[in-house]
């Protein structure tokens, strides 16, 4: 995944410092929540970016995205996409994974994972539940019943690069909008503090 990197120079943190010094762990505090709104911004858009590309939800690709957030000793916030390959299953399926035993057995199932490309046919793929509740959409190795394999799309990392734009996107819309909640929040303490 490409680096995103958004900073705040020294000369605005010393400023706020200045601002915030009559308040208790202020700057610390207007630095963490900025941080960790950006990043939440930069969650979703990504999220939202990324499902304009390929067939996920953007729950789905947000629960596949960590963050670590910022603390009042450790002011940095991260986002990373975890590693593995996104299940078929996944992705817009026909039969839908939701309704896979309304009939229709030995038919295979269709895959459509990016939006403008077809959907690919697995002839031989079907959906199963799994002892813990998980539906997924898998093929038998060999002509034996067992084993079976599960069907895997592409990374979500490689498809966060392959969206042309986005980590520019992401960076330029993080770093405007880290300004504005810096601003907000030097205000906000201010305000409290003084009333």
């Amino acid at each position: 995944m490409a680096s995103i990197n958004v900073q705040i120079d020294q000369q605005q943190v010393d400023e706020i410092y200045r601002l915030l010094e009559n308040v208790k762990h202020g700057a610390e505090k207007a630095i963490r929540v900025s941080l960790n709104r950006t990043l939440d911004g930069a969650v979703t858009l990504t999220a939202k970016r990324i499902g304009e590309k390929v067939t996920l939800k953007s729950a789905m690709i947000k629960s596949k995205i960590t963050k670590a957030r910022a603390k009042n000793y450790a002011l940095g916030a991260t986002m990373r996409m975890q590693s593995g390959r996104m299940p078929l299953a996944a992705f817009s399926t026909n039969p839908s994974a939701a309704n896979f035993q309304a009939g229709g057995r030995g038919n295979g199932v269709s895959v459509k994972v990016w939006r403008d490309q077809p959907p690919t046919r697995f002839r031989h793929a079907f959906f199963a539940v799994m002892p813990n509740g998980y539906i997924g959409l898998f093929q038998r190795r060999g002509g034996d019943r067992l084993p079976i394999d599960e069907l895997k799309g592409p990374f979500l990392s490689s498809i966060y690069d392959q969206t042309p734009g986005l980590a520019y996107e992401v960076e330029t819309t993080s770093a405007a909008r880290l300004q504005r909640e810096l601003a907000h929040q030097v205000d906000y303490l201010l305000g409290l503090n003084n009333g």
